[in-house]
């Protein structure tokens, strides 16, 4: 595997098919490849790498971007959004941290531009004795700059490590009873959560709202290797997951979801923990974000997966959303990728570990043929797009930390049992 030195930065350009001079400031690399993201009002269209672009002109470009866009597929739902319903409700806003301070300013710099009209920001420092969230928070508001545009954010220590510590400190500290978290490597679109709200005004039984998540650069190798590998797409049609069908409000702009091989076990068709959001009621109904999951845990992710199973199999309906779009941005060294997929595979089997534990054990072990076939076959739809090219030793990776959850999730359920008597 390359270190990724000899890679040639792809622009990410994000573009309304709407503005007739939208494909004005498109310049592909030296390679003739551009990565576009294509809105229409908000709403993502479609988001790819053409590379086919080398030796094109202007003129040529623009003919060949226009013939690209009129080929995707119209996701927007001839009924969204329907706001005439309902005032837009109230949303705590959950971002936790280790203090990445110009990440996470970005991320709270873009939440406080957010067009939402009513919410707060609460800020969860998972790493308190550095000092380095409260002095960057302070810098933020500080007297000196203009008054911020949005709420100010609020901080809560919770010096214990780990994400679902940190997410069950937010929901704490919240006080609304919808609750969105983001991430601090991740940026909202400003109608992010004017989005994310949308589905649980129009359904009182929808739970869960997740969102689209695209790369915000793909500036090295190691980013473009995990948009092949583990992107956070899910496409760009509105989709719900319930054990009942939606409100008539929801049901004109949204389409059955799809359920993959051991649905809804893995919890991966559902979103992802970087955008996602909660009714506080059905957080306390179905218990906290498990403390033996997740970064800063021995099993190092899996919590959100866990969290989205547990709520969908306690009756509630789950919406994926793409207008409530953030962009991510994804490792960009060869070391940081191997950590992120080798933790990709471990959070997921402990995630499966956790529920052969359970009443569903034989169900899953039934579906274990299935589901190695899925993990390891080249054309499946978590290998296909792969290119040629991609580093086996990234899937070698992955697979080496599905294998270590066989000790490790052991270790993390021990590491955590004060939690589970706390709680």
């Amino acid at each position: 595997m390359t270190d990724g030195t000899g890679f040639t930065p792809i622009p990410v350009l994000e573009v309304d098919r709407t503005d007739p001079s939208r494909w004005d400031p498109v310049r592909p690399n030296d390679r003739g490849r551009v990565h576009i993201r294509l809105l229409d009002r908000g709403w993502p269209v479609a988001d790819a790498t053409l590379d086919h672009l080398a030796g094109l002109e202007g003129p040529e470009i623009r003919r060949e971007l226009d013939r690209w866009a009129d080929a995707q597929p119209d996701p927007i739902p001839s009924r969204w959004p329907d706001r005439s319903c309902d005032a837009t409700p109230a949303v705590s806003v959950v971002v936790c941290t280790l203090g990445r301070t110009e990440e996470l300013r970005a991320t709270l710099t873009a939440l406080l531009g957010q067009d939402h009209p009513d919410f707060e920001i609460v800020v969860v420092d998972n790493e308190p004795r550095s000092g380095r969230v409260a002095g960057m928070l302070a810098d933020l508001v500080s007297p000196e700059d203009a008054s911020p545009s949005g709420p100010v954010p609020v901080r809560v220590a919770e010096p214990r490590p780990g994400l679902s510590r940190a997410r069950n400190a937010g929901v704490r500290a919240a006080r609304h009873e919808l609750i969105a978290f983001t991430d601090d490597d991740a940026v909202p679109s400003p109608g992010w959560l004017r989005a994310v709200v949308e589905p649980f005004a129009a359904d009182e039984n929808v739970g869960c709202v997740t969102g689209a998540v695209l790369p915000a650069s793909l500036d090295t190798e190691p980013q473009w290797w995990f948009e092949q590998a583990a992107g956070f797409g899910k496409g760009f049609a509105a989709m719900h997951w319930g054990q009942r069908p939606p409100d008539r409000r929801l049901a004109g702009w949204v389409r059955p979801g799809y359920r993959r091989v051991a649905f809804p076990s893995t919890g991966t068709d559902f979103g992802s923990g970087n955008n996602m959001a909660f009714r506080r009621r059905v957080l306390h109904e179905v218990g906290p974000f498990d403390p033996a999951l997740g970064a800063g845990s021995p099993t190092m992710g899996g919590e959100d997966l866990d969290m989205f199973r547990r709520v969908f199999l306690a009756g509630h309906g789950i919406v994926y959303h793409p207008a409530a779009l953030v962009t991510h941005t994804h490792r960009e060294t060869v070391p940081a990728l191997r950590r992120q997929m080798y933790g990709y595979g471990l959070g997921m089997a402990a995630v499966m570990l956790k529920q052969l534990c359970s009443s569903d054990a034989l169900r899953l072990l039934r579906l274990g043929p299935a589901s190695l076939r899925y993990l390891l076959k080249r054309d499946s739809a978590k290998n296909a797009d792969k290119r040629p090219d991609f580093p086996a030793e990234l899937t070698r990776v992955e697979l080496q930390g599905y294998l270590a959850a066989l000790w490790v999730y052991p270790r993390a359920r021990f590491a955590t049992r004060a939690d589970r008597k706390a709680g």
